[in-house]
């Protein structure tokens, strides 16, 4: 087993502020001051590449990056430059500007390592239903997923300890 040789980046959890306002509160509040709807921060505004810079450190010098097309941009890249990684961070085709057939069979050589993380991904899915973690506070919700990391690595030890099939 090789630890820490790269990194795979896909989803990224958001902790979502308790909600205790009824409805008719929160348009009071947020017809009044229209700014506060920015604090009310959930899943879906947040595009994932804001926390994922986070997750980036100056410990992953040197390892390659992989990940979706979703964590292009100039201020991920910073990151991703200021700590010395290798960026195979898929690239992505704009309106009028589509990607390139080289640019499309360089994204089809990094989907073969970045598949990894979506299979994981995919069992989380299926097991859990869609992997809604409903949990308050972020301690509980780190435990969730380590169970269902562990689930996910059991499941597979068991996959791996079968004998072949004809």
């Amino acid at each position: 087993m090789i630890l820490n040789k790269g990194k795979i980046i896909d989803a990224s959890i958001v902790e979502v502020p308790v909600q205790r306002n009824t409805r008719e509160e929160n348009e009071a509040i947020w017809e009044a001051n229209s700014n506060k709807m920015s604090h009310k921060d959930t899943d879906a505004a947040t595009h994932d590449s804001i926390p994922g810079q986070k997750l980036l450190s100056k410990h992953d010098w040197g390892q390659t990056l992989h990940g979706d097309s979703a964590y292009t941009g100039e201020p991920f890249e910073r990151v991703v430059n200021r700590c010395s990684m290798k960026n195979q961070i898929h690239e992505k085709g704009y309106r009028n500007n589509p990607l390139t057939k080289k640019q499309k069979e360089r994204n089809r050589k990094k989907s073969k390592v970045r598949a990894r993380v979506e299979h994981v991904f995919g069992f989380m899915k299926q097991a859990t239903r869609h992997v809604i973690i409903r949990t308050i506070g972020m301690v509980r919700a780190k435990v969730k997923i380590g169970l269902l990391n562990l689930t996910y690595n059991l499941c597979r030890y068991s996959y791996h300890l079968q004998p072949e099939r004809a």
